[in-house]
């Protein structure tokens, strides 16, 4: 449980390690709290200063412990978020590709004056150059066909 101090004014202040809690959740967990209390947030040294009081009565022990609680799920969240990224990116990429490819069947029809001019953009005359960062063939492969 984090330590805290119990002001006068009615607020609490804990610390919380820099090192231990990355800045996004702790600004996450914040957020979640605005609706019952005023939130301030400093840094001091290595440690994160949190005081927050609640807008209805005076904070306590069971305060810091909801806030605890909410910081440990926010930073899992965030770590989640880091390790899934490329994964995540992938699966958006591979979907807006395949959405975007028409079928031979369903080309696409010029119907107005606007699209006499347009060009359909086929992925099979793309330059080398562009295709350098990526290979479009590997991206629209099936995952069972490995």
């Amino acid at each position: 449980m984090l330590k805290y101090e119990q002001n006068q004014d009615g607020t609490v202040s804990f610390r919380v390690n820099s090192k231990l809690y990355p800045l996004k959740a702790i600004y996450r967990a914040a957020y979640l709290f605005t609706d019952r209390y005023y939130i301030g947030l400093d840094l001091k040294d290595e440690n994160y200063i949190i005081s927050f009081s609640r807008k209805d009565r005076t904070a306590d022990y069971k305060d810091v412990g909801e806030f605890q609680n909410e910081l440990l799920n926010q930073s899992m969240k965030t770590a989640l978020n880091d390790e899934t990224r490329d994964i995540r990116k992938l699966i958006v990429t591979r979907a807006l590709y395949s959405a975007f490819i028409p079928d031979a069947e369903n080309e696409f029809s010029n119907t107005g004056d606007e699209m006499e001019n347009q060009e359909i953009y086929n992925f099979s005359e793309t330059p080398e150059k562009e295709t350098e960062a990526y290979d479009l063939d590997e991206i629209a492969k099936a995952w069972c066909d490995e």
